[in-house]
């Protein structure tokens, strides 16, 4: 299949590249031509090794494909998936309600003061969390151009299309939005003075009475800024994206030794927009051949596979001679990517709006779905890019009641082990109408006993799911104090109080000595990550049915990587005993027709059995053994991968 129309095989342009890979393959002998090289052994091999990549970049220009990015990469991506209604948007075209800093878990309705989140995975770690409340605003996507148009119409508003699709459900969720001190340049550099010192560069602030003076400004203030786009806007151009992101402006200010104190305001981004935009890292040709261009960084052209760099080379009387050929270097070792990218260009999404069946990839992270989006580039549609986007990456439902958090933490555990899943939904089931029942007996004495302030209870009767509430989206430092300059919090088109009550130090008119927002101790209280003593209780951790051990390591220094490899004794004694029930049948858990005996649940068996039949009994070799254990059964179920657990470490 054609990469694109223009381009077929036996086109110009395709035979034209069909002579290039040609060339690359084949060397020519020493100083012949139009002939194949078939003296030299060493020097043919050397050739096609020198130039293999070349080659490979060649053939893709006759290739349709979408290249997979790992999962783990799915992160701040700048796409956001409603769950409620499935909606995919790039974050500029959604609607966002109402912004709060998240300082930490234990400062959890009271967190005024910025600090950086100090715990969590690679890219949540020493980086500032502030939680976004969501809505599914109306939006217009055409199947033709691939645009969204703010607001729902019978036509595109870019190409004028009717086959458009409207969406938007009026939905609210949140989304968790770790960012770093980048700017929207600094997320994406395009040359190499762009990557270096870049925190310090966002910092200093310089003395308007002498500018040989700076200084690196200290953090004293914060405000969430946001130009909603307008009803009927398309946005198709990069400058445009910028201008509607969604942004957290941090003020720097620093006194200088003449007595001056300056300010600086910085506008960082919610998302990075890692998938949004088009990353196309820049090719650079270092030395050149034959000395081209004196071996100084010659930048090729966007899709450019070979340096045509015509700068003065050294002759043969050894000065400088006027070199009017090219420098013809091709991919490594000479040209190199480098870690800086073209200029930017918004991606398309390719997956239909709203998603559906063809974007179920199967997967799951952290007991939620995992989405395929395929993206393509506006400007160079042999871009392509198919993300699978985790929804716990994307946007959240808002419980309207207490959900089951465990507090203990849970060993390593087997992704095979489904009946401790299935245990933990009963468990789950349960806690679930315990707290129900509880929540109704309290939320009439709670009104009778408890002095509810303004803050508490909004989410519902008796219980508050914490997303802005208690949480500042606007700060100030005075006085070595940080003052909360919020407005009212916003949810499902109503404004209420954001705390419960403020310290004197910010209020002359309070008593108290510091902020309050839901009060946990009058009610249920929960968010994404923490509860309420009384929502805790309810559920302990399930019963485990796969038992793993750990058998090593690998280290990846250069990449900051520790795998952890482990192995699951469970699935290596069920391929063993050729299946699950002659398993459970040796340790006395089942008889041999798969009935439990001796207090086994005959839950668990039956789910075990189930996942044991949606797998072939059969390996790829044609061997009786049951794949669904770990075995490899397909790229997509590798149980030896599947029990690998990555972690990021810097080392030193």
């Amino acid at each position: 299949m054609m990469g694109w129309k223009k381009n077929k095989f036996s086109s110009e342009l395709g035979q034209e590249y069909i002579g290039k890979i040609f060339d690359l393959i084949f060397a020519e002998p020493m100083f012949e031509t139009n002939k194949i090289e078939t003296e030299d052994l060493d020097r043919q091999v050397n050739h096609f090794k020198n130039n293999a990549l070349s080659i490979v970049n060649l053939m893709k220009k006759f290739v349709v494909g979408y290249g997979e990015v790992p999962m783990s990469e799915a992160v701040s991506t700048g796409i956001q998936i409603c769950p409620h209604c499935r909606r995919r948007d790039f974050i500029w075209n959604w609607e966002i309600v109402d912004v709060g800093h998240y300082a930490s878990p234990e400062d959890w309705v009271s967190s005024v003061e910025p600090k950086e989140w100090n715990g969590g995975l690679s890219h949540e770690k020493d980086r500032y969390l502030f939680m976004a409340r969501y809505k599914c605003n109306h939006v217009t996507t055409c199947n033709k151009c691939k645009t969204t148009s703010i607001g729902h119409f019978s036509s595109c508003k870019g190409c004028g299309s009717t086959d458009v699709v409207k969406a938007g459900c009026q939905e609210e969720s949140y989304g968790k939005h770790f960012i770093k001190e980048y700017t929207a340049k600094n997320n994406h550099p395009t040359n190499r003075k762009s990557l270096q010192n870049v925190l310090l560069k966002n910092r200093e602030i310089k003395n308007p009475n002498d500018r040989k003076e700076r200084k690196q400004g200290d953090l004293i203030g914060y405000e969430y800024k946001r130009k909603m786009p307008s009803k009927g806007m398309a946005i198709t151009a990069y400058d445009d994206a910028k201008k509607y992101m969604p942004y957290v402006k941090f003020t720097y200010g620093a006194t200088f030794n003449d007595g001056t104190f300056e300010t600086k305001d910085v506008l960082y981004p919610l998302s990075e927009l890692n998938f949004a935009l088009s990353k196309k890292r820049r090719q650079v040709c270092r030395n050149g051949l034959n000395n081209c261009h004196q071996g100084r960084p010659y930048e090729l052209s966007e899709n450019e596979n070979v340096c045509r760099s015509s700068h003065f080379r050294v002759g043969s009387n050894g000065f400088l001679d006027e070199f009017n050929g090219k420098c013809g270097a091709r991919m490594p070792p000479t040209i190199v990517q480098e870690s800086y990218y073209y200029n930017p260009s918004l991606m398309n999404i390719m997956a239909e709006q709203p998603l559906g069946k063809a974007a179920m990839s199967g997967r799951t992270k952290n007991g939620e779905p995992v989405y395929f989006i395929h993206l393509m580039g506006s400007v160079d549609e042999e871009y392509k890019i198919l993300l699978p986007l985790p929804m716990i990456e994307s946007l959240s439902a808002i419980p309207d009641s207490p959900e089951p958090i465990t507090a203990s933490s849970s060993p390593p555990s087997c992704p095979n082990d489904v009946g401790a899943a299935v245990m933990m939904e009963e468990l789950v089931n349960k806690a679930k109408e315990s707290m129900k029942d509880m929540k109704e007996q309290l939320s009439e004495q709670l009104k009778a006993y408890f002095d509810l302030g303004p803050a508490d209870a909004n989410t519902s009767d008796g219980f508050s799911f914490v997303i802005c509430e208690g949480r500042s989206r606007h700060a100030i430092l005075e006085d070595g104090n940080w003052i909360d300059k919020s407005p009212k919090c916003k949810a499902d088109g109503k404004s209420y109080a954001r705390w419960n009550h403020v310290p004197s130090y910010a209020d002359p008119d309070s008593t108290f000595d510091d902020y309050l927002g839901p009060n946990p101790n009058s009610h249920f209280v929960q968010d994404w990550l923490k509860a309420s003593d009384q929502i805790i209780s309810f559920v302990s951790s399930p019963p485990v049915y796969h038992y793993v051990d750990g058998i090593g390591e690998i280290v990846r220094e250069t990449e900051g990587v520790i795998i952890d490899i482990m192995e699951c004794e469970t699935c290596k004694g069920i391929v063993e005993a050729k299946g699950i029930i002659p398993y459970r049948h040796n340790l006395n858990q089942c008889d041999e027709n798969g009935v439990a005996i001796n207090g086994f649940s005959q839950e668990v068996l039956d789910a075990e059995i189930e996942y044991q039949a949606s797998y072939p009994m059969e390996n790829q070799k044609g061997e009786v053994v049951p794949t669904a254990w770990g075995i490899i059964a397909s790229k997509k179920h590798d149980g030896k991968d599947m029990l690998k657990r990555i972690t990021k470490y810097k080392f030193d």
